[in-house]
């Protein structure tokens, strides 16, 4: 893989890999979490349904900021050497 990218001038950069910075899914997951009322599930049954709803009830709009963000993350990361972001 090295050769393929040194071949097509690809840039790699140091970073992790599971850069919290770029994972969208942790930032749902913060979203997901903050609109689950758990005290309220007094069984697995009534946990899942109430996961589900909060699921449904985030807007499709902060999805599709969530990836239109993808790119100024990126950069955000690269400037910082790889470093914590304000993402």
């Amino acid at each position: 893989m090295r050769a393929y990218f040194a071949e097509n001038n690809i840039t790699l950069y140091p970073f992790p890999v599971m850069s919290p910075n770029l994972n969208h899914i942790k930032h749902y997951w913060n979203l997901l979490k903050a609109n689950i009322f758990p005290e309220g599930c007094t069984s697995w049954n009534k946990f899942v349904d109430e996961v589900k709803r909060a699921w449904h009830d985030i807007p499709q709009e902060i999805i599709n900021n969530l990836i239109d963000s993808m790119s100024r993350r990126l950069e955000a990361v690269i400037m910082q050497n790889g470093d914590a972001t304000k993402y």
